[in-house]
């Protein structure tokens, strides 16, 4: 199923959870099926083992964007996790974010530079499901006290505009897009015993010196990675795929992916998908999670 018929909603989508150890694909001819739940009942169980559940957001994608906003909705996220670490938003506007999830009333063209003012993205976002992402976590706050609301942390590094002169002076703030989330998710997050979804792309949680492998230097095994079915490039692969896919609740949590049934149907020869690059076997020590092998195609930053 192409991107496009998912955006339509013939199958809304299904999240895959990543395996938490990269291990090599297992040989014996009958592998274990994953385990496939609720998509939130699974995030939210993934915390009682995990203090980190780092989702891959496919940026744009309505659904996806959708379901963060199902996902704090349910009452157990604010009592279990409390905390959300976002890409997209510029860390600057902290103050201006955190007043607007409390309730007070933050003028528009003050509110909106948390999210048209980020380093990462070029001009500007434009997908309005992030800063309704913002509103369901005020509306969720507004019926909390104030020491159980959620928190939501901005992970794009801070930049004032008005300072930045010249492509130098970006570049020298752009490169902090990885290690500026990870300190912040060290510091504020694990060092304090806390547990945080962080909501990144993909190559932020894949890449050798990505955020989440800086993070896993400390703390190794803190993340439980989730990945979204995109569908594959060709219409055939996609049908063949999701016709076995027929009593799944929607959204789903599949996991782990490798060395089970899953990994094989998202690994189809002459079928393409972003999704299978997700769950490579480790190539880097730097990366203790799974990892995109050399010469694969990578995620969009």
């Amino acid at each position: 199923m192409c991107l496009h018929r998912l955006l339509a909603g013939a199958l809304s989508y299904a999240f895959i959870a990543l395996s938490a150890h990269a291990q090599n694909v297992a040989t014996p001819t009958t592998l274990p099926n994953p385990t496939v739940t609720p998509a939130v009942d699974g995030i939210l169980a993934a915390f009682q083992t995990h203090a980190l559940v780092g989702l891959s957001d496919w940026h744009g994608m309505a659904q996806e964007e959708d379901f963060y906003a199902q996902l704090v909705k349910d009452p157990r996220f604010a009592k279990e996790v409390g905390n959300v670490v976002v890409e997209f938003g510029d860390a600057a506007q902290q103050d201006t974010l955190d007043r607007y999830l409390a309730g007070e009333n933050v003028p528009y063209d003050q509110l909106r530079k948390v999210w048209s003012d980020t380093v990462g993205a070029v001009p500007t976002i434009t997908s309005m499901g992030y800063p309704n992402f913002f509103a369901q976590v005020r509306a969720v706050n507004a019926n909390l006290p104030g020491s159980e609301r959620i928190h939501v942390w901005l992970g794009d590094p801070p930049i004032d505009w008005s300072k930045i002169k010249s492509r130098a002076e970006f570049v020298q703030v752009l490169h902090g897009r990885e290690r500026y989330p990870a300190s912040l998710i060290t510091s504020q997050i694990l060092a304090k015993h806390k547990k945080a979804l962080v909501i990144y792309g993909g190559s932020h949680f894949y890449d050798e010196g990505s955020m989440g492998a800086l993070v896993q230097q400390d703390y190794p095994g803190a993340f439980f990675l989730v990945t979204p079915y995109i569908g594959f490039n060709e219409e055939s692969c996609s049908s063949a795929f999701e016709a076995t896919l027929h009593d799944w609740p929607l959204p789903a949590l599949a996991t782990p992916v490798r060395n089970t049934t899953l990994q094989p149907r998202l690994e189809v020869s002459g079928c393409t998908s972003f999704t299978k690059f997700n769950f490579a076997p480790q190539v880097t020590e730097a990366a203790k999670k799974a990892a995109l092998s050399p010469g694969m195609r990578k995620l969009p930053e």
